[in-house]
């Protein structure tokens, strides 16, 4: 059974720590000014953060029911940052975003704290197949595709322009066209 998508507020805000560290800031404690400010620099500084907060922003009003303004805000991500993501799919709260330019169709789920760098790819090989789970810090590496119903395992690596088609274990390096675990 897929899980309910996170509150707004609360996946900006892990969405924003884990942005910070990626980028070598070090994010303020508690959720008040300091936060509110840091989530605002990140979004003017960073395309990608904009993008994935407003997917987050569309994913909200998505679940509360409101009509056509998750349609505005889809299409905003994809014109600003090219973040693509399906409505279907559960990105958990702390995921980082490279630089954009990237693809999530059907019901893929991403866990917290995972990597996602451009132009990588995740969803089902098939229309209506089925869709990958990424694990728990797992980083999705430039160029690479993601497809079919598998599971990448927490901290697990892919390779830059990797195809997988096969479940990753936990902690593993995955590299190759068509990949293979290393």
């Amino acid at each position: 059974m897929r899980r309910p998508q996170p509150r707004f507020k609360r996946a900006v805000v892990a969405d924003a720590r884990v942005t910070a560290a990626n980028q070598g800031r070090t994010a303020p404690a508690g959720e008040g000014l300091g936060m509110l400010l840091l989530v605002l620099r990140l979004a003017y500084e960073t395309d990608a953060f904009l993008g994935l907060m407003i997917y987050r922003g569309e994913a909200r009003l998505r679940s509360l029911g409101i009509p056509v303004l998750p349609w505005f805000l889809r299409r905003a991500a994809i014109a600003i940052a090219q973040i693509r993501i399906d409505p279907a799919a559960v990105l958990r709260p702390g995921v980082y975003v490279g630089h954009g330019q990237i693809v999530i169709d059907g019901p893929t789920e991403v866990g917290a704290r995972a990597v996602l760098a451009p132009f990588s790819q995740l969803g089902p090989a098939e229309q209506g197949g089925g869709a990958p789970r990424v694990g728990t810090a797992a980083r999705i590496g430039t160029g690479s595709s993601v497809r079919g119903e598998i599971e990448i395992g927490a901290g697990a690596t892919i390779g830059a322009n990797a195809v997988v088609r096969e479940s990753v274990p936990t902690g593993s390096l995955c590299v190759g066209i068509p990949a293979r675990i290393l």
